[in-house]
């Protein structure tokens, strides 16, 4: 294992380099929030991650991301997960997408929360080509 530093406006972060998903060790030093930020995205930087959607029990869709799909699952099963699934048991999964990294399914969650339910649809049915067409517009047609 090697040692990799960092100098910046006089802020040193000092870690091993290390094995996967481990979280690195910093050296103590009076910036500790700025190195908390930095432990902890370097760390996210190396967890899956996925995008999921589940239909509810009254047919409406949520929408959510996780590092640990079958856990997750299991909190919505067992009412633990969501307020919103909660309330709308039993839910099933219906769509899932991973990503590399847990940041790039939380943006992508983001992303498809702000979707109609006619586009999460065609999302869930591999209706890929219809995505564009069903996109919200600001312009009013001509």
């Amino acid at each position: 294992m090697g040692v990799v530093h960092f100098d910046k406006i006089n802020v040193h972060f000092s870690y091993k380099v290390p094995e996967p998903l481990k979280v690195p060790e910093l050296v103590e030093g009076p910036y500790s929030s700025k190195k908390r930020w930095f432990t902890r995205n370097y760390y996210l930087s190396f967890m899956k991650g996925f995008m999921y959607i589940l239909k509810c029990s009254d047919g409406s869709y949520y929408t959510g991301s996780t590092n640990d799909i079958d856990k997750r699952f299991q909190e919505h099963l067992n009412g633990l997960g969501a307020n919103y699934t909660k309330d709308r048991l039993p839910v099933e999964v219906v769509y899932v997408e991973e990503f590399s990294r847990i940041d790039l399914a939380f943006n992508r969650e983001k992303q498809v929360q702000g979707w109609s339910r006619k586009k999460k649809e065609a999302l869930i049915n591999n209706e890929f080509e219809s995505l564009p067409k069903l996109s919200r517009s600001k312009i009013p047609d001509k």
